[in-house]
């Protein structure tokens, strides 16, 4: 398995500096910090520039108008309405997927969302904003009550409903994005190893003509692979888990409904 690591991994402890006794849970992932980082910055170096390209052309200022109608449409009949916030929320968490699943396509740059801790926070993070929403809508004390203490003798089977909606689009996440990364190193890594210099005659320039075709071919069949696990994939999750957190967020906020 040292042949296809998905990278190396830098992990810092931060025990001792909050005071407390060494544990994995304060184990940091620097790769990921780094590159989750990276990929924010590089957000919003591209909100600037789609700003500035918006006023001077049609085709960019087009794309967007398209892609917030999408994103319109999407909250209109998931919610029944429209909300500014829910709005904001919803198109922040799929551009924020979406970069980080297609981030190998930029040169020494991983998925942070091969990352376990990262897509439970980000499921997390939709979790917080769904029961908010629903607390804004029903008020407190009914949210407590319709959403937990109704009836009361199935409070717990409520907490482990409420749980498993963050496993449930977390793990979902992780598991697309980690496996498409292990496949695509697997067949890179396995298939550059295997066009190293092939001797089936005894000529030498023979070899090295046959060999310079089998790596051509083999880039070709690997950028594809590429291509799919990083662009289509990564575009896919990132709708999917869109999907899912406007699903709940509509449950949560048309509950009388």
């Amino acid at each position: 398995m040292n042949d296809v690591a998905l990278g190396v991994e830098y992990s810092w402890d931060i025990s001792n500096f909050l005071g407390c006794k060494p544990h994995p849970f304060f184990m940091l992932n620097v790769t990921t910090v780094v590159h989750t980082w990276f990929i924010m910055l590089f957000i919003a170096f591209l909100v600037i520039m789609m700003r500035f390209f918006a006023i001077r052309s049609p085709l960019v200022r087009y794309s967007m108008i398209k892609g917030c109608k999408i994103l319109h449409y999407m909250i209109l009949q998931s919610l029944g309405f429209f909300s500014f916030n829910h709005f904001c929320f919803i198109s922040t968490i799929f551009i924020f997927i979406l970069m980080c699943n297609i981030a190998p396509i930029i040169p020494w740059l991983e998925e942070p969302t091969q990352d376990l801790n990262t897509t439970l926070a980000l499921g997390f993070s939709a979790f917080l904003y769904t029961q908010c929403a629903a607390i804004g809508v029903m008020g407190f004390f009914n949210y407590l009550y319709f959403e937990f203490l109704s009836p009361l003798w199935l409070l717990p089977l409520h907490i482990v409903g409420k749980i498993a909606s963050v496993l449930s689009i977390s793990l979902r996440l992780f598991g697309n994005i980690f496996g498409g990364a292990i496949i695509s190193k697997i067949y890179t890594g396995g298939a550059l190893k295997y066009a190293t210099m092939l001797y089936i005659t005894n000529y030498f320039f023979i070899n090295v003509i046959f060999t310079l075709l089998i790596t051509l071919v083999t880039l070709m069949l690997s950028t594809l692979i590429t291509i799919f696990f990083t662009v289509l994939e990564g575009f896919l999750q990132a709708f999917v888990f869109t999907i899912l957190s406007l699903t709940y967020l509509s449950i949560a906020v048309r509950h009388e409904g």
